[in-house]
């Protein structure tokens, strides 16, 4: 199988409501792994996987909007989500974020 197979088929499965590959091809397009760049897409499949209880899609959707400006509240509510599905890097930043406060 080569990678636009393999693309193909993680498609399918985050179209089919998987937080797995939602997750996946968010990154994907987060970092222009496999595909072209693509901020917006990267988001969309991020929130979808994050919405379905993905903690590592709320964690990643913290980092992104955490960069961006004015999006404070935004990134901190993933990132409490995050922590509260269990992400142990959430925890320690969100522990870390208090004590700066």
């Amino acid at each position: 199988a080569d990678v636009n197979e393999g693309l193909d088929l993680i498609s399918q499965a985050a179209e089919g409501e998987f937080p797995n590959a939602q997750h996946y091809l968010g990154w994907c397009f987060l970092d222009g792994h496999f595909v072209e760049q693509n901020s917006s897409k990267a988001i969309e499949w991020l929130q979808r996987a994050a919405t379905a209880g993905h903690g590592a899609s709320m964690l990643q959707l913290y980092k992104v909007f955490s960069e961006g400006q004015g999006l404070e509240k935004e990134a901190r509510r993933w990132l409490e989500r995050a922590a509260e599905s269990g992400v142990d890097e959430a925890k320690k930043r969100l522990e870390e974020l208090k004590q700066e406060a």
